[in-house]
């Protein structure tokens, strides 16, 4: 195999596989001195311009192909220098193409997406090029060469080359192939084995594939660094031990993996209910209900009344419950006419439309996490809508476009809104809501059911 160009990044990569392969005997060509010589690869200096040099070389290694990589790409230095561009682009490519046409091996010129104007974009091979500078008219002109010169000639015509090392490329498998719904893939939880299944034909697919070896030899070089502390993050941990029930199963899929270990970390015995199918265990001091879909399994959600009565009665009791997005629906008085917890006065709705975004955020009253005027950073992704059924006092604010939106609600211990927050970025959330359940669990709820205090100048706080 004769590669051209060699020091550059395409040719680098392409020699790269090959001698990486075991299957060919690598000659590149470079202009510049290279000494890079290893077990059948050969680095050989020299000017492709030198036609009768080159016949030499070809006829000593009689290829079986040919990658040509070799170019004056810099489209500034070829508008000033177009005869050296046409010398290097279209003659040293006739040369080599006629050698190749005359000994039918076959040849791969590596040309540019800048052959397209760029008017149309999406371009495809049946598409006519049209150059707006001289590189691109000397690449057009080495395509028609090779295109009539070699019988197994190949025009590739990359786009952007970043100089990064190909470590691989992943082919289509059906195997791959996982359902999706409006939202996003369905979750793991209820795609069962199929999803395991696909999980093995991506590690199978990705070890036939792909140089692992490389990839661990990229990573390994970084240099280490603090190593993340749930512990340091939340700040201590809070006596008592406060049993904290996390909503999991099927219709509540949507959590970080940082949420359960900085619970514990301050203090929490962190135990996963199923609200299709459990009851709230005996003794819960808080409650996180998080993201999911509870659309597609509302008749189950609705039809586990002790469940959703446990919910109602521990809100009542004045332990905290913090609720996003999907728990926010699960808290309200009903989801499309399936009844709910109706721990909070609104009422779901789901429809087309879908709202998404990143929001810095407001806290508009004190709660079992926040205090009036803390500011967060989260995301909204849900397609439903609530209506508000009788007064309530909104969690959040935040202003998008000069309008200030305010979301959720913050009544008591109960806080629950479509904003996702990642705990780690606010850890004291996770400490304040750990302490509220610990003192709780003690009989001294430091919330009476008041909503506390109601951030007074929403503008002020939103600048």
């Amino acid at each position: 195999l004769i590669v051209t160009g060699y020091g550059g990044f395409v040719a680098g990569s392409v020699v790269w596989q090959a001698v990486r392969s075991g299957e060919w005997d690598v000659y590149a060509l470079s202009l510049i001195e290279m000494p890079e010589e290893r077990e059948r690869f050969h680095c050989i200096q020299f000017d492709l311009c030198y036609a009768a040099a080159l016949e030499m070389i070809f006829s000593e290694i009689r290829p079986d192909a040919v990658v040509h990589t070799a170019a004056l790409a810099d489209i500034d230095y070829c508008q000033n220098n177009q005869a050296e561009a046409a010398r290097v682009n279209v003659e040293a490519t006739g040369h080599l193409a006629r050698l190749c046409g005359e000994a039918d091996v076959k040849m791969i010129l590596c040309s540019t997406d800048t052959v397209f104007d760029g008017q149309k974009g999406m371009y495809t091979e049946e598409d006519a090029p049209h150059a707006v500078n001289f590189y691109a008219e000397t690449k057009i002109a080495a395509e028609r060469i090779v295109r009539e010169t070699v019988k197994n000639g190949v025009v590739a015509r990359l786009s952007l080359v970043m100089g990064l090392p190909v470590l691989g490329a992943l082919p289509r498998r059906d195997a791959l192939e996982v359902p999706s719904r409006h939202l996003g893939l369905v979750t793991a939880v209820e795609h069962g084995a199929a999803a395991l299944a696909a999980v093995d034909a991506m590690a199978e697919l990705v070890a036939e594939h792909v140089d692992l070896d490389a990839v661990v030899a990229l990573a390994a070089p970084l240099p280490a660094g603090p190593a993340w502390d749930a512990g340091e993050e939340v700040g201590g941990v809070t006596p008592g031990r406060p049993v904290v029930g996390v909503f999991g199963g099927p219709a509540f899929t949507f959590g970080y993996a940082e949420h359960a270990e900085m619970l514990a970390a301050a203090g929490a015995e962190v135990v996963t209910v199923d609200p299709m199918n459990d009851r709230l265990p005996p003794g819960t001091d808080a409650l996180i209900i998080g993201g999911g879909f509870p659309e597609e399994h509302v008749h189950a959600l609705a039809a586990n009344t002790p469940m959703l009565a446990d919910v109602a009665a521990h809100a009542r009791s004045g332990r905290p419950i913090h609720a996003e997005c999907a728990g926010l629906l699960y808290l309200a008085h009903d989801l499309d006419g399936h009844t709910m917890a109706g721990v909070v006065d609104v009422r779901g709705h789901f429809g087309p439309t879908l709202t998404l975004g990143y929001r810095d955020a407001v806290a508009l009253t004190d709660s079992a996490l926040f205090a009036a005027g803390d500011r967060i950073t989260g995301h909204e992704f849900h397609r439903s809508t609530v209506e508000a059924i009788g007064p309530i006092d909104h969690a959040w604010a935040w202003r998008k476009a000069g309008v200030v939106h305010r979301d959720g609600v913050a009544a008591g211990t109960v806080h629950a809104s479509y904003l996702h927050t990642h705990p780690a970025g606010a850890p004291d959330s996770v400490a304040r809501l750990v302490a509220t359940a610990a003192a709780a669990a003690e009989g001294e709820d430091r919330h009476d059911g008041d909503v506390g205090t109601v951030l007074p100048c929403l503008d002020q706080s939103l600048t």
